[in-house]
């Protein structure tokens, strides 16, 4: 039986890994799968233009984009170690998210397209509930979904009932660090009770912390000539702002609840000086946080030419023309 898991680096997608194991007969070989999705090109007039952020065939971002994926995965395998040796690592290209899961599954002969479905209100909850239901709906291969009740069920608690550096386990920056580790940079920060609609930090301001998300949403989003613009939304196991740790002057985004939340508030130059002193730490943090920026600088051009295109005239044309 060849089980395909598509993950999106969400602390839920991974939770579909043990309970997948665990129903899976012993003999199953397991693939995971990030999608990788390209700006469309886009066409004024005579001029065809490349959106910012994209993977295009045969190039360096394509090959940089494909790389960090796959470390990606390859970080997953080594911290589930319920997976089979052999759990095969996969980047694969397409236009978006239910696409690609639908091609691979196809093309590799896979028995079985196991995934999560995040129940959420909002744009954020639109886009995945969609990209489950286009699988479903599209896929020749049998699709099994898990859907936050059943997530709940495996042995991780969330993050927010975590205590200490448990609590650290499922943010990209740390967890590959181990648990003594993660505890002495638990220690180094304060929980804190966030309020819907409260400000965490703020363009033009310098980061004097650094945020892990327990629980709850926050919108992050940069200011532009047509006022400000959503870039993303951040979800427990997200950090930021990662400039403020990178050396950056002043920030250039603005972060703001989008629900009640409980973060871990870690001051930028505590933990500069756990990197410094401790040059282990220092190494894997600071590989994840570039790794993680990449990633998000890249998401961040796609968001942005996304929303100024809503502002360009109404005449121009696509291409490839949407779905």
């Amino acid at each position: 039986m060849k089980v395909l898991l598509p993950l999106d680096r969400s602390a839920e997608s991974e939770q579909v890994i043990p309970l997948m194991v665990a129903e899976a007969p012993g003999d199953a070989e397991f693939t995971l799968l990030r999608v990788i999705r390209p700006e469309p090109t886009r066409v004024y007039e005579d001029a065809i233009v490349i959106g910012p952020g994209t993977v295009a065939f045969g190039s360096g971002i394509e090959e940089a984009e494909i790389d960090q994926s796959l470390a990606y995965l390859s970080s997953v395998v080594r911290r589930y170690e319920v997976l089979p040796s052999g759990t095969r690592c996969e980047a694969h290209i397409a236009s978006s998210s239910s696409r690609g899961i639908v091609e691979f599954a196809q093309s590799e002969g896979m028995d079985l397209i196991a995934m999560y479905v995040r129940e959420r209100t909002g744009l954020a909850g639109l886009f995945k509930g969609r990209t489950a239901k286009n699988v479903v709906r599209t896929s020749k291969v049998e699709v099994r979904t898990f859907r936050p009740a059943s997530l709940e069920e495996t042995d991780s608690p969330p993050m927010a009932d975590q205590q200490g550096g448990a609590g650290l386990a499922a943010c990209q920056l740390f967890r590959t660090l181990t648990s003594q580790q993660r505890d002495s940079i638990w220690a180094a920060g304060e929980t804190e009770n966030v309020t819907q609609d409260q400000v965490l930090a703020k363009e033009g301001t310098l980061g004097l912390k650094l945020y892990v998300i327990l629980s709850g949403e926050a919108q992050l989003s940069a200011p532009s000539a047509v006022g400000h613009i959503p870039v993303r939304v951040a979800k427990p196991g997200d950090t930021f702002p990662l400039a403020s740790l990178l050396g950056a002057d002043a920030l250039i985004t603005t972060a703001k609840a989008m629900t009640p939340m409980k973060v871990l508030s870690i001051p930028t130059a505590d933990l500069i000086k756990i990197c410094v002193d401790d040059a282990e730490i220092g190494a894997v943090v600071f590989r994840e946080a570039a790794k993680v920026f990449a990633d998000r600088y890249s998401d961040t051009l796609r968001h942005l030419a996304r929303a100024v295109e809503r502002e360009a005239d109404p005449g121009e044309k696509r291409w490839p023309p949407a779905d």
